[in-house]
């Protein structure tokens, strides 16, 4: 995760300098040729402003073992505040593989002698 300073997509940058095919080549390249993806992203839609451009520059990626262990992890685009880029939070969350039983109520277990009784103590 961090500033790689060149964007992915032709709409990673809006006004300022007119995007050249290279810069989206050559990070598209890095990726496959290192088995990432991208991490999703939430919150702002650029990671860097200089107040008259727009552009998202700053990445997290992850490789398939990530996604496997980590399949909702995703990066937030945080307020600016006092700096020209975003803050990245990372949220690290792992999907809950253990679920809940669902419960059952057995209807004939109602017709037994003692029901009311265990019911009561219970």
């Amino acid at each position: 995760m961090g500033d790689y300073h060149v964007i992915h997509k032709i709409e990673h940058r809006l006004i300022g300098l007119i995007v050249q095919e290279v810069e989206i080549e050559d990070f598209g390249s890095f990726l496959v040729d290192n088995n990432m993806t991208l991490l999703r992203t939430n919150g702002r839609k650029y990671s860097w402003t200089n107040g008259r451009t727009y552009t998202m520059i700053d990445w997290a990626f992850m490789n398939v073992n990530w996604m496997l262990v980590m399949p909702t992890s995703e990066v937030i685009l945080l307020d600016p505040r006092y700096s020209d880029h975003s803050l990245l939070s990372l949220t690290l969350a792992q999907e809950d593989t253990v679920k809940a039983k669902t419960f059952k109520f057995r209807n004939h277990l109602s017709q037994h002698e003692k029901f009311q009784e265990i019911i009561s103590k219970a």
